[in-house]
């Protein structure tokens, strides 16, 4: 015989033997139903989730189980705490707190002294006199019958991975970067990624971007911002699972996170200095900043690695209506954001980022399992630290059990308006199916010309706004552009060309800019796919000096200079020799961009036109130009600067 608490007054007897007696302390219990091999019975009062351990049945003692009382409304509603989780640190004393409304019994662990907890208002703590400062903690959870070690999910370092106590305040918060004028311009990159194989000391680590590079003439950071973007998208930096630091040929891209509040240590200098990690990375934005480049985080909320479950079993999965745990996200545990403690954590945690460090934005991992509310409370805190703070994520339509109307998908964005989305319908477009078995628009193949257009100045049939736009050909999802082309058999030079193609579309299309590292330089991964736990070699980028890089940097200097979304968006097609061709109105005149996806040799007539930019070297005649190459080419109108 088992016996579940389903709700505050309900409970649930697995047994179809007669219940001639039941007994809980403090309580009266009747009869409601019986359904199959279950029996239910009613309380007078709410059950002491947090106290009634027991229940007598004929006579004899069994334990009460949590149920689904977690999965239910009246609990979420019930059981909340609005204040500070985790460590609070103070040099004379420092105060912990857990959420555990189910557990019986919690304690604290230091140095295995323990020190029993005391539960108030949904949540247990302790303050614990003395100076902690680096020591390691855990809590003691019982639940039923049983202690079991449990990790701060609050936890803001760690040391061998175990909870730290730190003093946040020694973590000089970097100043804010300066309101840009230029509208984003992403660069997406793996902290590791970028330096492990560049002539800097600290390979693979945050200092590794700040170290100076005689391959790049200057830092990564420097690199990227004299390139063009201006935001630098850095993949999960947090504590996530599947890193054995032991061994050099472990790799793993971080979308399992563990512990979110804790920056990784596979990122840091000094193994043995908690602080080291948190200082290391607070330098990087630091640089940043002070060059005019914003850092974004890239988050994952759609699913965690941290066992709740020892906390409050159920509470932060999301399940189905037959209260079976959803794998939407197909990773297995699902994240319930709408519930309280769990939309808590995720604003905890993306203010802790903003307060601590004061990064610019977030891509939020599979946006579109994330319920709309909480991204919208989340806006409106962060606005008020940062108001320029930048939202975006993965808006993808997919299923889940969260209503459709509360989705934070596409189909909604209108009640997202300030996030932003990637648009997988301009990747396809332009790059082809996923799978690599066809090519799309850039590699040559004639698509609609109406729908490029439509993509060029914003995608309005997506979304309400161009700024809500992220344009992308490739990310670190997938295969690269350049393996794409390689896979459908063209030529190296070839896909070079388009390449260099897709990056200038990017360039002067409304919406967002967003470039994959590597990108400019044609970067392949050997044709895989999915390399979130592919070696160094794979993942790595060798960073190169090449004309790609050149011709993508003058482009986007072009974008800053002449093109806003605004103008874009005013900008009109015509057609010059068959090609589509765009022409915008700048305060400093009118320019014409020419869109070349193959190699058929075009003659334009030069009249009162300048070229301003052209990918490949072009023809000049007496009245006429000829291009040849794929490309974006900028014609100026005569007298423009």
């Amino acid at each position: 015989m088992r016996i579940f608490i389903d709700n505050l007054k309900l409970i649930r007897i697995e047994s179809n033997e007669f219940i001639h007696q039941i007994e809980l302390a403090n309580n009266q219990v009747h009869w409601l139903k019986n359904e199959g091999f279950n029996q239910f019975f009613r309380t007078e009062k709410p059950i002491r989730l947090h106290q009634d351990e027991t229940i007598v049945i004929n006579g004899k003692t069994y334990l009460l189980e949590i149920g689904i009382v977690t999965l239910t409304k009246e609990f979420d509603r019930k059981y909340r705490y609005q204040g500070e989780l985790g460590v609070i640190y103070g040099k004379k004393e420092s105060i912990f707190r857990v959420f555990s409304p189910v557990a019986k019994e919690v304690n604290l662990i230091i140095n295995q002294t323990v020190y029993p907890m005391t539960y108030k208002r949904s949540i247990w703590e302790v303050i614990v006199k003395g100076d902690l400062e680096y020591q390691t903690y855990q809590f003691q959870v019982r639940l039923q019958d049983q202690f079991k070690l449990v990790s701060d999910p609050y936890a803001k370092a760690l040391t061998n991975n175990l909870p730290t106590v730190v003093d946040l305040a020694k973590i000089k918060r970097p100043k804010k970067i300066k309101k840009q004028i230029e509208e984003p311009i992403i660069y997406e990159g793996h902290a590791r990624d970028l330096t492990i194989f560049l002539d800097v000391e600290n390979q693979g680590k945050f200092k590794g971007l700040t170290e100076y590079s005689e391959t790049l003439k200057g830092n990564v950071l420097d690199y990227i911002r004299k390139l063009g973007p201006n935001r630098l998208q850095l993949l999960p930096v947090f504590d996530f699972e599947g890193i054995d630091e032991k061994d050099p040929e472990s790799y793993n891209w971080g979308y399992n996170p563990k512990h979110i509040f804790a920056l990784h240590s596979w990122f840091q200098t000094d193994k043995n200095n908690p602080y080291s990690v948190l200082l290391d990375f607070r330098n990087v934005v630091t640089y940043a900043h002070r060059i005019g480049l914003g850092i974004n985080l890239d988050v994952v909320y759609n699913h965690m690695n941290f066992r709740f479950d020892d906390l409050v079993p159920g509470y932060y999965y999301r399940h189905d209506k037959n209260h079976k745990m959803t794998d939407d996200s197909f990773c297995g545990n699902d994240i319930e954001t709408e519930r309280y403690m769990v939309r808590k954590l995720i604003i905890d945690n993306l203010k802790h980022y903003v307060n601590v460090f004061n990064v610019d934005g977030f891509r939020f991992d599979l946006m579109g399992l994330l319920d709309i509310k909480t991204l919208q409370q989340s806006e409106a805190e962060l606005k008020k630290i940062n108001p320029d703070i930048m939202l975006y994520g993965e808006g993808w339509n997919m299923n889940s059990a969260l209503h459709p109307a509360r989705r934070a998908n596409m189909s909604n964005e209108k009640k997202l308006i300030s996030f932003g989305h990637f648009n997988d319908d301009y990747r396809n477009f332009f790059k082809g199916n996923l799978d690599g078995s066809s090519a799309g628009y850039g590699f040559g193949k004639r698509l609609s010309i109406s729908k490029l257009k439509q993509l060029i100045k914003g995608s309005k049939h997506l979304f309400s706004q161009s700024e809500q736009s992220i344009n992308y050909v490739e990310c670190h999802d997938n295969l690269t552009f350049y393996d794409q082309g390689i896979i459908n058999l063209y030529s190296s030079k070839m896909v070079r060309h388009a390449q260099d193609f897709v990056n200038q579309i990017i360039a002067i299309s409304a919406g967002v800019p967003f470039y994959h590292a590597g990108q400019e330089q044609y970067r392949s991964k050997d044709n895989n796919p999915n390399s979130y736990r592919a070696p160094d070699s794979i993942n790595g980028i060798v960073w190169q000096d090449n004309n790609s890089k050149r011709k993508l940097k003058r482009i986007l200097m072009f974008r800053k200079q002449f093109l806003t979304n605004e103008i874009i968006a005013q900008g009109k097609f015509i057609a010059i020799e068959g090609l589509p061709v765009f022409k915008v109105d700048t305060s400093a005149g009118r320019f014409l961009l020419i869109i070349k996806n193959n190699y058929f040799e075009v003659m334009i007539p030069k009249k009162k036109w300048i070229l301003h930019f052209s990918p490949e070297a072009t023809k000049i005649r007496k009245h006429s130009m000829l291009l040849k190459y794929p490309g974006v080419y900028i014609l100026r109108q005569k007298g423009v600067k």
